[in-house]
């Protein structure tokens, strides 16, 4: 497959750098989060901001869109969990379970639990019908830095500073699997589209490709970026795989096969000048929207 890459727009706004993406309040809306202690909204269609915006008292590490409540959740750097509504513009909730950052957080809007990975190596679950913590699971005495669903949110993936990466099955929250997957940690974790396969991206630069159907056995490697992969996103319709890292890069890769994938750098394709933090890859015209260090919200066309 001959992999096409167009640039649309480059978006500023963010004083200092980006460290997390997530879907917006509308099709055509994401939600951005920062160092500088705000969370903006983009229109990506227009390429204009939104007026919504929210500043708060610590560097945002995590954004998260709860469409069905039609919350903001938002976790910063000293572990507060923000609960904001979006319709009402107020904060509803501040949760300071997490002694250190929350880098990810995780909505089953299926259930409606909430779960959030901090630098503590705690993963919490609440239950935001009346925001009770459901549970503490303390994994680590290391970071977690990511978390995925499947698609039908019956598993989730996650990986850590330890290296490990693990399966949990969403009901009880039973660890059903979990391995050394990369030596110097974990950084990103994604389920492929099809169902079969587990990516993990770490710090070591390397792609691995987990077999779900064979008790998740490695089946392929690829050295992939020259520093850690802190993102991993595939395309509204499976056809490929993007990868973010901290060597300022942005790789395309064919979800088939993860063969010869197309490079984004600054040279080529005028990427990013600053490690890239984050990917979303939205359903709006199917871009791939991309942040990092230089402040920047980047809109890509792949085809």
């Amino acid at each position: 497959m001959q992999i096409q890459v167009k640039k649309i727009q480059e978006l500023k706004g963010h004083a200092m750098g980006i460290y997390s993406i997530s879907a917006g309040s509308a099709l055509d809306t994401v939600f951005t989060g920062s160092a500088d202690r705000m969370v903006a909204e983009w229109n990506i269609k227009s390429r204009l901001p939104e007026a919504f915006s929210v500043k708060l008292d610590n560097p945002v590490y995590s954004v998260k869109f709860f469409k069905s409540k039609s919350l903001l959740l938002v976790g910063t750097s000293t572990g507060n969990l923000h609960v904001i509504d979006i319709l009402q513009k107020k904060e509803l909730k501040n949760f300071s379970l997490h002694k250190m950052a929350i880098f990810d957080i995780m909505v089953n809007e299926a259930n409606g639990h909430v779960i959030t990975l901090g630098g503590d190596g705690l993963m919490a679950v609440w239950d935001s019908a009346d925001w009770r913590l459901l549970l503490q699971l303390p994994l680590s005495v290391e970071k977690l830095r990511k978390g995925r669903f499947n698609s039908d949110c019956s598993k989730i993936a996650l990986g850590g500073r330890d290296g490990y990466l693990r399966v949990f099955e969403t009901e009880f929250y039973n660890e059903i699997f979990s391995v050394k997957a990369h030596e110097d940690g974990v950084n990103s974790v994604a389920w492929h589209p099809n169902g079969k396969h587990l990516i993990s991206g770490g710090k070591d630069a390397y792609l691995r490709i987990w077999s779900v159907e064979k008790g998740f056995e490695m089946i392929k490697e690829i050295p992939a970026h020259n520093f850690a992969i802190y993102s991993i996103a595939f395309s509204p319709d499976g056809k490929f795989c993007a990868t973010a890292s901290r060597d300022k890069t942005i790789k395309i890769w064919d979800a088939e096969t993860f063969d010869m994938p197309v490079r984004i750098d600054r040279k080529s394709h005028h990427g990013h000048l600053n490690s890239v933090n984050d990917l979303y890859w939205s359903d709006s015209d199917a871009l791939l929207c991309s942040v990092g260090d230089d402040k920047s919200l980047m809109l890509w066309q792949i085809s």
